[in-house]
């Protein structure tokens, strides 16, 4: 990273750090030049409201040109955060009464940590994990609001069902979107069929929080700390994963952490080789974000996951270069080996995905899986036509983005 950059990096931590601290912001002055660098990497993070409300508290800042430009985007991203609120909470009110009761995961739960900012921290979404058997009602619930599902998912059948991750439903009127889970984590790999395992008790051992008066059902405080920390591992080995997880993660910590088992989660996250990723996470927020969690072990190597995590933006699938190293790196996991062949595995498994990774592309192969090679065919004939569309660097910037990302896996003993 060149000069210019490190000092707006370490300006864009420390602004974040002041904001979930609410502690004074003090840095020195930065130029005009600095700050945008700071301006774009909250906008890659998602973060823009939150930077913006402390970043104010410098006068070089609040004389910005586009300072007001950015003043009407933050009170649009908190007066629409508080609308999608709103939204989801009649919605919430509508499944009880209908007897569902979803288990809210990270979104709302993790917003509520952010204190006065919790509207300043944007989620379009909100996950909701239901037991299949609910699903009918609560697809009619949602069609019945005025949400459409994606349009591969309107008609799904009780076999594809078992095997989804999830469905997202979405209101061109309110602006959510509610992803409707029947599993956590996902099935599309063995290593994310491994992580999905350990929620299997959810439905049964939970708490719920009162949230405006209403009830919302959530994981208990070690399933959800397990989640956010695996959620974000997974996160790892695909396109990544921005600040704003690790800063969930950190406060979730921070406001919980005496109420977990942790050695229920050091036993669970060893077994998954994510137990050195969570300590580099809480290496990163003691070093760069203001937080004093008490660490068990050595750091791995928090620098270079850190660099990987602003360098993803906030999911890592904003180019297309970084949407096909996602497949890239995926493949490698999926051809794990430690024999000689182990690249040539990896790149058949690039062109040739597997049957469950690709169902959660297309669900209807759960039904006529003599389609996988059509949909071969048609994954090779987007890949070729976005490649001409980027000049036909694609491929080279793809595989630059990937091998990245697969020297971290390594470190982290994932590959």
């Amino acid at each position: 990273m060149n000069q210019h950059f490190d000092k707006a990096r370490d300006a864009f931590l420390n602004v974040l750090s002041a904001c979930v601290h609410h502690t004074p912001f003090n840095n020195p002055s930065l130029s005009f030049d600095e700050w945008r660098a700071v301006i774009t990497l909250a906008r890659a993070h998602n973060v823009l409201a939150l930077v913006f409300e402390k970043a104010s508290e410098d006068d070089n800042f609040t004389e910005l040109p586009e300072y007001q430009q950015l003043a009407f985007e933050t009170m649009s991203v908190v007066a629409g955060q508080a609308r999608r609120t709103e939204v989801f909470l009649s919605l919430y009110k509508q499944f009880l009464k209908e007897g569902i009761h979803p288990i809210l995961m990270k979104g709302l739960i993790c917003r509520q940590l952010y204190g006065e900012y919790c509207d300043h921290r944007p989620s379009g979404d909100e996950d909701i994990l239901i037991r299949n058997s609910d699903y009918k009602t609560v697809f009619h619930i949602l069609e019945q609001n005025g949400y459409v599902p994606e349009e591969k998912y309107k008609n799904v059948t009780e076999a594809q069902l078992n095997e989804l991750h999830e469905i997202v439903f979405s209101s061109c009127h309110t602006g959510l979107s509610v992803e409707v889970h029947v599993n956590p984590i996902g099935k599309e790999s063995s290593l994310r069929e491994q992580l999905n395992n350990c929620f299997d008790n959810v439905f049964y051992d939970y708490i719920e929080e009162m949230i405006d008066g209403i009830p919302i059902r959530t994981m208990n405080y070690t399933n959800h700390l397990l989640f956010l920390v695996l959620h974000s591992f997974k996160h790892l080995t695909g396109g990544g994963f921005g600040i704003r997880q690790v800063i969930d993660i950190l406060l979730y910590t921070e406001a919980y952490g005496e109420q977990c088992n942790w050695a229920y989660l050091h036993d669970v996250l060893s077994k998954l080789n994510a137990d050195l990723f969570m300590i580099d996470l809480f290496n990163i927020g003691n070093r760069y974000l203001g937080f004093h969690i008490s660490i068990s072990s050595n750091p791995n190597c928090p620098d270079e996951l850190l660099k990987e995590i602003l360098d993803c933006g906030i999911f890592g699938n904003t180019t297309q270069a970084q949407r096909t190293a996602i497949q890239m790196t995926g493949a490698a996991i999926q051809g794990k080996s430690t024999e000689h062949n182990s690249k040539i595995k990896t790149f058949l498994y690039t062109i040739f995905p597997n049957m469950a990774w690709m169902k959660a592309i297309h669900p209807e192969l759960e039904e006529k899986p003599w389609l996988l090679p059509v949909c071969w065919v048609k994954r090779w004939g987007r890949f070729l036509a976005h490649n001409k569309a980027n000049g036909g660097n694609l491929a080279a910037e793809s595989m630059k983005i990937s091998k990245r990302r697969i020297e971290l896996l390594k470190k982290y003993d994932i590959l």
